[in-house]
């Protein structure tokens, strides 16, 4: 796991050097361990690669990045892991290659020498690199199928320039954040740039599962494929399955699972994993335990604290035998997190636990683990949210089946009360849930918005809300959280529900199997069953990490947090209710303990931060 940046260009400038030589300083967190920058001429047109390493595969300096191939065609700089890399090398070998190293990059390297641009539907793994035909004078930037590592580019008089992260390349491109991004996150609840924007003006995401191309001598003229379709794979795959059992269904999907798991536990470096008191954490936990005893857990919570998910986490890690460390809010004030959360997302988010996710991943990092497991990818793939409750709700009254309606509603209800207590609204979740546009905020929120949709017409409406989830709204959220909280303490997380063989197959079960009884994930928890305790898979609540956020000293720094506010209420003054000045003092009167408030303060600090 990595940094990396570039540029291409007709004439190159000191201006973009300059640029190029400073992205390693910008991206040190996500590489610690190594950095390099490459820059070679092709006529008057030129192409810089730009590379800080997380060194966990072949921890030789001999893979350092950026690499070049054997015979100097093809150069790499690579972000992510490929975890098929054994099997493709050893097929690579039987056709006749030679390796320098034990790398996966160079696996890459030599997929493409053989494949060319076919070679991204070969990986199995999370990815986002460049990589340069020096003989044919082309780049290509390229995105894992769910965009679990990102990869922003924009323009410039001179090119084309690109990185990891949008305010790396937002410095090059003189992009400003991008208020209606913040907006639109506002109304919907998503801060999402899944697709191809990102919080900064000019500044673009390549879109998952798709190759971005350029000729070197013609850099600001872009060509795009898409190598992966979701909806396509689903479509054949709900074939493939017609007439299986539910027995079938069930031995097949955890056999996938199971594969994910062991692929991921590919590492030279010690791998752990990031859980919770939830189901998709800790089956992973149980399925990792069968391939590795020796493996460390850390979490967010406090065992001697009922309020806490820490006891249930507790208790399911004696039961598999695993070594939890866990991270209580009074090791970590949570209240004074918000403005270095905020620096490292580069965008606003709307609830403390995401503050509180970084904390377990500087911890992990501070006892030497660099590589975790978790369990992002599972509500989405198998209706985990209250929003398919909902929707099943309304189908079994449709179809007369008044038991199952009844016990879905009760776990609604269930989930609405755990809600209240951790500073929600239900309501409001309700609200946007059903469509409803009523939203409180201190700024003037649009009252429409261009969401595109994703899914196919071919698809059932829960199944298609479950596409909106996967590639617009949801799992884009969580993916950009999650990045940036590890990637800022030099972590890789590993995602296997989002191997795409589970995900296809996951997707394309029958809903019966994604919710009964009232619960969802429900083909998920009889996997689990035999696993883990009945309070973990039969549990109807769903915490995640619990931030109890109280207050924030907003006086912490020298007033920091103020003079940020501020300036994020300036910028933003044209889009506020209020004027600026009378923003700021409304703010100052609210605590920041509500979902809707603290989300406007990430935004408004946001603005702070990152407008020049």
């Amino acid at each position: 796991m990595c940094g990396i940046g570039g540029f291409v260009t007709a004439r190159p400038s000191e201006r973009v050097k300059t640029w190029l030589s400073s992205v390693p300083d910008r991206l040190r967190d996500r590489g610690p361990d190594g950095q390099g920058v490459q820059l070679s001429m092709h006529g008057e047109a030129s192409v810089g690669l730009a590379h800080t390493r997380l060194a966990v595969i072949d921890l030789d300096q001999r893979s350092r990045q950026p690499m070049t191939s054997s015979d100097g065609r093809f150069s790499i700089s690579y972000n992510g892991e490929i975890y098929n890399y054994l099997e493709l090398r050893r097929t690579l070998i039987g056709l006749g290659t030679e390796f320098r190293t034990e790398s996966d990059t160079e696996v890459i390297l030599e997929s493409w020498r053989q494949w060319g641009d076919d070679s991204p539907s070969h990986f199995n793994g999370m990815f986002a690199f460049a990589i340069v035909d020096h003989e044919l004078a082309r780049l290509w930037l390229v995105r894992d199928r769910f965009g679990v590592k990102p990869l922003y580019w924009g323009r410039i008089s001179e090119g084309t320039a690109f990185a990891s992260t949008a305010a790396v390349v937002s410095e090059v491109v003189n992009g400003e954040p991008d208020i209606d991004y913040a907006l639109i996150a506002l109304r919907t609840g998503c801060y999402a740039d899944g697709q191809v924007r990102s919080p900064f003006r000019g500044v673009m995401s390549v879109a998952p599962g798709t190759l971005v191309s350029l000729d070197l001598h013609q850099p600001t003229v872009i060509k795009q494929k898409q190598y992966y379709n979701l909806a396509e794979k689903v479509a054949q795959a709900r074939i493939d399955i017609a007439g299986a059992t539910e027995e079938e269904l069930q031995l097949e999907l955890e056999a996938r699972l199971v594969n994910a798991v062991r692929l991921r536990l590919r590492s030279d470096v010690e791998v752990g994993l990031s859980v919770s008191g939830g189901l998709d954490s800790n089956l992973l936990a149980a399925l990792s335990v069968r391939e590795s005893k020796t493996l460390r857990a850390f979490s967010y919570g406090d065992p001697a604290d009922r309020q806490t998910e820490g006891p249930l986490t507790s208790l399911i890690a004696s039961t598999l035998g695993v070594e939890v460390d866990f991270v209580a809010e009074r090791d970590v004030g949570v209240a004074n997190l918000l403005l270095e959360t905020v620096k490292r997302q580069q965008a606003p988010f709307r609830s403390p636990s995401i503050m509180v996710q970084g904390e377990v991943f500087r911890r992990a990092k501070n006892l030497g683990v660099s590589v975790l497991l978790g369990g992002q990818g599972a509500d989405e793939l198998l209706m985990g949210y209250r929003k398919y409750l909902l929707m099943a709700a309304g189908r079994f009254v449709r179809e007369g089946q008044l038991a199952d309606a009844g016990r879905t509603l009760s776990s609604l209800g269930r989930a609405g009360m755990l809600e209240i207590a951790q500073g929600g609204n239900p309501l409001a979740t309700l609200a946007r849930y059903v469509g409803l546009k009523k939203r409180h905020s201190v700024f003037a929120l649009p009252v429409t918005y261009d969401l595109p949709r994703s899914g196919s017409d071919r698809f059932d409406r829960e199944l298609r809300k479950q596409f909106v989830d996967i590639e617009e709204t949801s799992l884009p959220s969580l993916l950009r959280y999650e990045d940036r909280n590890s990637m800022g303490f030099g972590v890789e997380t590993r995602l296997p529900y989002l191997d795409y063989r589970f995900a296809e197959f996951a997707l394309a079960l029958p809903n019966s199997l994604k919710v009964r009884r009232g619960f969802g994930k429900y083909v998920l928890r009889r996997i689990g069953a035999p696993l883990l305790p009945s309070a973990c898979v039969w549990n109807r609540t769903k915490r995640g990490y619990d931030a109890r956020l109280t207050s924030i000293d907003r006086e912490k720094n020298g007033g920091e947090i103020i003079r940020f506010l501020k300036r994020g209420a300036a910028a933003a003054e044209p889009f506020l209710r209020e004027s600026a000045a009378s923003t700021v003092s409304s703010m100052l009167r609210h605590s920041w303990t509500t979902q809707a408030v603290f989300a406007d303060a990430t935004t408004l600090l946001w603005l702070g931060v990152f407008t020049r």
